[in-house]
């Protein structure tokens, strides 16, 4: 995502609240909020349109970057998510209690980049390459960009008049199949003798392994996400 979309997108949706705050008049309440979950933290706006119908409209970021390193190689891992989120909160009950549901607009990727020991080397469908041979090994894993969210939680009530809350909820993602690729820096990368060919093709048999393991994980395909958020009545 580019530092243009970072920026509009939470613009976009705050405003897109605003204006539907003035539209539905003097009855609507108005939550501005700080919400942190395991997809990232970030701003989020809540509109009631009555005592039992709101829509919030949240932007979370969330990077991490962790170093491990094995008797072969040295690795770095970058989970990143970024993404405006969209839901539409029923009250049932005129209470605290609420059920959403709502669209995930995102960036979700995880990044490897493997350095091998000057001695150490890397295996590629079962075959032992040099580090001379490989240079770095660089990976990703990238979620679709539009995942369909579902869940419960409790919070503020529409129609109370305390200014300060906190919400918690717990729904899950439904996710499609992730997008994986791997490749290397290496002189083998563009080697047009039959050692490279073999070797390319290794590394694409390895990432095709890849992609089975990523995409048979339930874990991906319905992402659990808890959330808390504090917020502040405005109106």
């Amino acid at each position: 995502m580019s530092s243009v979309s970072r920026t509009f997108l939470p613009l976009l949706g705050a405003t897109a609240v605003v204006l539907l705050a003035s539209t539905v008049g003097a009855q609507a309440s108005v939550q501005l909020g700080v919400r942190a979950s395991d997809l990232g933290y970030g701003p989020e706006v809540t509109v009631g349109v009555n005592r039992k119908i709101a829509v919030r409209v949240a932007y979370q970021t969330l990077d991490i970057t962790r170093d491990y390193t094995d008797d072969k190689a040295t690795y770095q891992l970058k989970p990143s998510f970024k993404g405006v989120q969209a839901f539409v909160d029923v009250h049932p009950f005129n209470g605290k209690f609420r059920l959403s549901g709502g669209l995930v607009s995102h960036t979700a990727e995880l990044n490897l980049t493997g350095v091998a020991k000057s001695s150490g080397t890397f295996s590629f469908n079962g075959v032992d390459y040099t580090t001379t041979q490989v240079g770095n090994v660089i990976g990703k894993i990238a979620l679709p960009k539009q995942s369909p969210y579902a869940g419960f939680g409790w919070g503020p009530s529409l129609g109370g008049k305390g200014r300060v809350g906190v919400a918690f909820d717990l729904g899950v993602l439904k996710q499609g199949t992730p997008e994986t690729t791997l490749r290397v820096t290496g002189p083998l990368a563009t080697d047009a003798t039959v050692v490279g060919t073999t070797f390319r093709a290794n590394v694409e048999a390895e990432r095709l392994k890849l992609a089975k393991d990523v995409g048979d994980q339930t874990l991906l395909k319905w992402f659990p996400v808890v959330s808390l958020t504090l917020r502040i009545r405005i109106k």
